[in-house]
């Protein structure tokens, strides 16, 4: 099945992306016997190896005490790195039955839609659309998840959640080893993850940076017009000083939120032995500007409608601003509308005031 032309993908690529998808996790608690085929360190690597499951490569199939135990097995997954479809339907042949499944174009693909791998996609995708569907747009640590929580604790503003990750990233980048289409899960994700008849996302421009390069001139345009429906709000952060310290902290100490004392202390400790790096900063406070005027740009090129909210407004006074976004995204706005914080450990602190004060001197910006 191995194809000659393509170039290996990067271990480390491969590991992050499935790592993100929290494989580990869903085989801890699937049932036991499940049959797992392909490079064993590799699969035991990403922590999937266990007493539960039987590890066996394609070498290991083809002996009769391996398929008979791919045959008698409820699942079977297959991980093959260069055309896991090829792979899928030669085992099916073999084994005999249609329990086998793409370690990563199927489980995988499942996985960031929140369904499980025999799951009818295609039926799912071809449903009734929601009535409602919008994208938060913003930078790095702009509050954003703050605010999207704000907007899924209301009940009728949908769930927007940070779709884009970097397992699509990576499945859109090798698509054609996995049989993914990003568009077919575009369409698939909106219906998934609508609630109340709203869909919800977030996109962040790191990940946008990341997969433009990946995206064929027939994809962008499919893109273009599923998203061309949707609403937009760009979400800012008004201090792009204090925004860019704090990416710079999450990045060296690779900490993004806090939810509990323990993590705190630790965040703690790990942030003390971060070292002031005034190029680096100003790389990031530029390119934060960068990204929100490329947001600018797309949606007064675009035409599209558009909310903008800045953290700081929300922050200060919650309620307008979710009562705008409300009047923006429905037809019919509920009377009460409430706001519920998501319980979150404050990240700045004297050292973050200390960086930002510095950086603002030593390149003279303003905020």
């Amino acid at each position: 099945m191995p194809n000659e032309t393509r170039p290996p993908i990067p271990e480390a690529e491969l590991k992050r992306s499935l790592r993100d998808a929290k494989l580990a996790e869903w085989f801890a608690d699937a049932e036991p016997q499940i049959v797992l085929i392909g490079h064993r360190p590799l699969l035991e690597s990403l922590g999937l190896s266990s007493g539960e499951h039987i590890l066996l490569s394609m070498t290991d199939v083809a002996t009769p005490d391996g398929q008979n135990k791919a045959r008698t097995a409820p699942a079977v997954f297959v991980l093959d790195l260069d055309d896991e479809p090829v792979a899928i339907h030669a085992l099916k042949a073999s084994l005999g039955h249609d329990r086998v499944y793409g370690l990563i174009g199927d489980l995988v693909v499942a996985r960031t839609l929140g369904l499980e791998p025999g799951d009818d996609r295609e039926a799912l995708r071809c449903a009734q659309s929601p009535d409602s569907c919008f994208a938060v747009l913003c930078t790095a640590r702009s509050g954003s998840t703050w605010f999207c929580h704000l907007l899924q604790n209301t009940g009728v503003l949908g769930h927007p959640s940070e779709h884009l990750r970097p397992t699509i990233v990576f499945l859109t980048r090798h698509a054609t080893r996995f049989g993914f289409s990003i568009v077919d899960w575009t369409e698939t994700l909106i219906r998934a993850k609508a609630k109340n008849g709203v869909f919800g996302t977030k996109v962040i421009d790191n990940f946008v940076d990341d997969i433009l390069p990946a995206l064929s001139t027939d994809d962008r345009r499919r893109l273009e017009q599923l998203l061309s429906g949707f609403r937009f709000i760009h979400f800012e952060r008004r201090d792009k000083v204090a925004q860019a310290v704090s990416k710079f902290m999450a990045t060296k100490s690779h900490v993004w939120h806090l939810r509990t004392t323990d993590a705190a202390r630790a965040y703690r400790e790990k942030k003390a032995q971060v070292e002031y790096d005034g190029s680096a900063l100003n790389k990031i406070h530029d390119g934060l500007n960068k990204n929100e005027d490329r947001y600018r740009h797309f949606l007064a090129s675009t035409g599209a409608q558009a909310l903008h909210l800045t953290y700081e407004d929300v922050l200060a006074d919650p309620a307008p601003a979710i009562r705008a976004v409300a009047e923006f995204l429905l037809d019919d706005v509920p009377d009460s509308l409430p706001i519920v914080h998501e319980r979150y450990f404050p990240m700045a602190d004297d050292l973050n005031a200390a960086f930002a004060e510095r950086l603002r001197l030593e390149y003279d910006l303003g905020g």
